[in-house]
């Protein structure tokens, strides 16, 4: 039988594994969030040449990255969930509602293979109560050229009049 201090022992030491355990999964957890920003920040870099692309993650309430793209303003946020929670899109909805004068369209993009909202999975869009399109995509780590997919069928949009949102008078202009 062991003593209490032994047990105590045992119990410390396993504490210790766990915050050793704890800490690597946090910083693994971060480094894989801002892996998917830096990756959707290359593919919209690669396919629109003299797009304006910023990292906006340190700013709250801004969503992760602003693309700027021959007169669209979009806002862009990055996700590597398996599974998308409520809070991630109330999120995104917010963000999208809070600079809705500043945009065109809002994209949550999530890196990986997961469903997205109602189930749907791949993609998924709707318009926002601002009359703003919000757009839901999934898989682009192994499907990247579905974001810019998604961003020119947006474009195609604005551009030809279907969708008529408040901030789209300098696209339509040619």
């Amino acid at each position: 039988s062991q003593s209490r201090y032994e047990k105590g022992s045992e119990i410390k030491e396993l504490r210790q594994s766990l915050e050793v355990f704890y800490e690597k999964f946090r910083v693994d957890n971060q480094m894989k969030c801002k892996m998917g920003e830096y990756t959707i920040q290359d593919i919209l870099r690669n396919y629109f040449k003299g797009a304006i692309v910023e990292d906006m993650s340190n700013y709250e309430g801004m969503s992760d990255i602003s693309f700027k793209w021959d007169k669209l303003s979009i806002l862009v946020e990055s996700k590597t969930k398996v599974r998308l929670n409520a809070d991630d899109i109330n999120k995104f909805r917010r963000d999208a509602k809070n600079r809705k004068n500043e945009i065109n369209g809002a994209i949550l993009v999530n890196m990986l293979d997961s469903p997205l909202v109602d189930g749907n999975s791949d993609f998924y869009m709707e318009i926002a109560e601002t009359g703003i399109p919000l757009i839901y995509v999934s898989d682009v780590l192994n499907k990247p050229y579905v974001l810019s997919n998604i961003i020119l069928i947006l474009r195609v949009l604005i551009k030809d009049g279907y969708y008529k949102g408040s901030n789209n008078s300098e696209v339509n202009k040619d």
